[in-house]
């Protein structure tokens, strides 16, 4: 599927170069690769789209050269100007395609070869994206800017000892690059080198660029205590008309637990193109059992693909809502996001509606609250790559698109009062929070919730066990009651040789996101470290916070194995955040070696898992391969159950449990 971004190209003609990007990343070596690459739908779709864009160019031996081409040239400043607004507005082809054409006009000018690398980078095109940098270096040897992007790119794509090189050579050239000292500082506290790290951290501060607080406490004890949680009660399988695939979940019902709505990405209408589409599943007993249906969008057609689930239930009406994108760029069509409300009391959804229609649509969630001060009424919000709409009247029309300049995975969420949050990923180092105070018409400037101590791609496969894409996609919860905000987010720890460490951070906001507590490690972990990976996270009517997330730690595997062995776990905590309990959720690792999903390049587990709390309840909703392919599986745990064996076990923990 697509991922977009946005960068801030500031350029002049008066004033020296600044590159300021926030992109995703991945390596990548060719630009319009054969018929017969075996690429899946999508990923051909993109190389199509890409090799469209940066025609009259060329890159050989490291280097980009332009190449004769029927494009007219065009006015380079325009174009340079033109990247922005693309990217802002979601168009990352036509954002690559006008830096390209400002390099076929301008080929030696680094402020050209910069952008076109910022556009790329944006992309996820690491190889493209080092070759014009390098080119603008040949021009500019000594800028310090454009060598550090350089090394970024260079530690993003595992070249540990070349990134090391590079930001030695800036510090060499111009010693009081702040920038440079902070990610020298995190490059050398990751491969465990934490006297040097100190050094340049320190250096970092006082030149005014801080290197990310948690950095100093790499490596201190998980704030996790070990106490006994109610065992889960068995799994129950979602997409019961399923005969293959499903994976990234979602699910979402009401105060008592009973009325349940889950969605996914379903393989079961597949076509020769590995076509796939959106689960939808509905529950009216608590989740005993379940009916499921294929939500199409309004516009779809048999060979479009459909999916990225979303979910969500109005606590004040009853109201549940489900819906989707069609990804309509791999037929070379628009894309579409919709959304289909579930009648009360009934498995029936109502016909999906078109909420927004255009190249590139991708991954969309729903929020739903009180307008601001209007506690009696239902504003429906979905904030997806373009911005944000919302919709009073039960999502039957929706408001024009609030741009949120650019990010991914954009996490909406209604706080007391009806102030409204969205939290994203800016591709780059930073997650993000977008606050409204009216209800999602306008937005204060984003501020930073954390900062990033490792760069990872939007397909990220190199940082854990099998060959299924990790994005450090971020996971946001707002208490409704102190409007206290959290954050849970996975990142590289630590870096043995091949062997990378990673585990979610939390870090919490108790004044509407003006600051952000240093995050912290949450979780146990085993001995030598596994990995902790793609959570989610909600707060329940009590203030409980539920967390749900894959875990290596079981089975002993390298991060090279091209399969993993995973396990599902759940993690709570009663006091805010300060102290966590956890438990293993499935009693057996599954495999991903039985992930493999037509268009994708192999194994795909989805983007993110789902969790619905409820009184003393908490559902949890994940893809599993236990039956030998990918089964959408839901399971409870009871906090007003006894013990799993019913008798009482000792566990000074389980002391404070309701017997019934």
């Amino acid at each position: 599927m697509v991922w977009s971004c946005v960068m801030k190209f500031l350029v002049s003609f008066g004033v020296a170069l600044a590159l300021l990007c926030v992109c995703g990343w991945i390596a990548c070596t060719r630009i319009s690769p054969p018929a017969d690459a075996g690429l899946g739908p999508r990923a051909a779709a993109q190389e199509r789209l890409l090799a469209e864009a940066l025609a009259g160019l060329e890159f050989v031996d490291g280097r980009v050269r332009t190449t004769p081409s029927a494009r007219p040239l065009v006015d380079p400043v325009a174009a340079l100007a033109a990247v922005d607004r693309h990217l802002a507005a979601g168009r990352p082809f036509e954002a690559i395609g006008a830096a390209a054409a400002a390099v076929r006009a301008w080929p030696t000018e680094p402020r050209a070869l910069a952008a076109l690398a910022s556009a790329l980078r944006c992309r996820s095109r690491w190889r493209e994206a080092e070759a014009a940098l390098r080119t603008a270096l040949d021009q500019v040897p000594a800028d310090p800017r454009l060598r550090h992007e350089l090394a970024l790119v260079l530690q993003a794509r595992g070249e540990t000892t070349a990134a090391r090189d590079e930001w030695q050579r800036i510090l060499a050239i111009t010693p009081d690059f702040g920038p440079a000292h902070a990610r020298l500082g995190v490059l050398l506290a990751l491969v465990g080198e934490p006297e040097q790290a100190a050094g340049h951290a320190e250096r970092a501060t006082a030149l005014g660029a801080p290197p990310p607080p948690q950095l100093a406490h790499l490596g201190a004890p998980a704030v996790v205590l070990e106490a006994q949680l109610p065992g889960p009660l068995p799994p129950v399988r979602v997409d019961t008309g399923g005969t293959s695939q499903a994976a990234e979940a979602q699910i979402s019902g009401d105060g008592a637990a009973q009325a349940l709505i889950a969605g996914w990405n379903d393989l079961r209408q597949a076509g020769p193109g590995g076509e796939w589409r959106l689960g939808v599943a509905t529950s009216l007993d608590g989740g005993a059992t379940w009916t499921d249906r294929i939500l199409r969008s309004p516009a779809g057609l048999a060979d479009d693909f459909e999916g990225d689930p979303m979910v969500v239930q109005d606590p004040r009406t009853g109201h549940q809502w489900a819906g989707g994108v069609l990804f309509g760029y791999v037929r070379q069509r628009p894309s579409q996001l919709y959304v289909a409300r579930r009648q009360a009391g009934s498995h029936n959804l109502l016909p999906a509606v078109a909420v927004n229609q255009a190249n590139f649509v991708d991954k969309g969630l729903l929020a739903v609250g009180p307008r601001p001060g209007l506690p009696n009424t239902t504003r429906l919000y979905v904030a997806y790559n373009l911005g944000v709409q919302f919709s009073d009247d039960l999502g039957a029309t929706w408001s024009t698109v609030r741009d949120l300049n650019g990010g991914i995975s954009h996490t909406p969420r209604v706080g007391p009062g009806g102030v409204f949050y969205v939290v994203d990923w800016d591709l780059n180092l930073a997650y993000r929070l977008h606050r409204s105070l009216d209800g999602g018409a306008t937005f204060e400037a984003p501020r930073t919730v954390a900062t990033r101590l490792d760069l990872w791609s939007t397909v990220e496969t190199t940082h854990v066990p099998g060959k299924f894409r990790v994005p450090p996609l971020p996971a946001f919860a707002v208490d409704s009651t102190s409007g206290t905000l959290y954050v849970v987010y996975p990142d590289t720890t630590g870096v043995a040789g091949a062997e990378e460490n990673v585990d979610l951070y939390f870090t919490r906001s108790t004044n509407g996101g003006v600051s952000w507590s240093t995050p912290v490690v949450l979780h146990g972990d085993s001995s030598p470290s596994r990995d902790q990976f793609q959570p989610w996270l909600e707060v329940g009517a009590d203030g409980r916070l539920h967390l749900a997330f894959f875990d290596t730690r079981a089975t002993p595997q390298l991060d090279a194995d091209p399969n993993a062995f995973v396990d599902v776990w759940y993690a709570t905590s009663t006091d805010g955040g300060a102290t966590w309990s956890e438990r293993r959720i499935t009693t057996a690792p599954f495999e991903t070696r039985f992930a493999l999903w037509p268009g994708f390049d192999d194994q795909f587990l989805g983007d993110y898992l789902g969790l619905h709390p409820a009184g003393q309840t908490v559902r949890l909703l994940y893809p599993t391969t236990q039956a030998g392919n990918l089964d959408i599986v839901s399971q409870t745990l009871d906090f007003g159950r006894i013990f799993d064996d019913g008798f009482e076990s000792g566990g000074a923990g389980a002391w404070a449990q309701v017997v019934p």
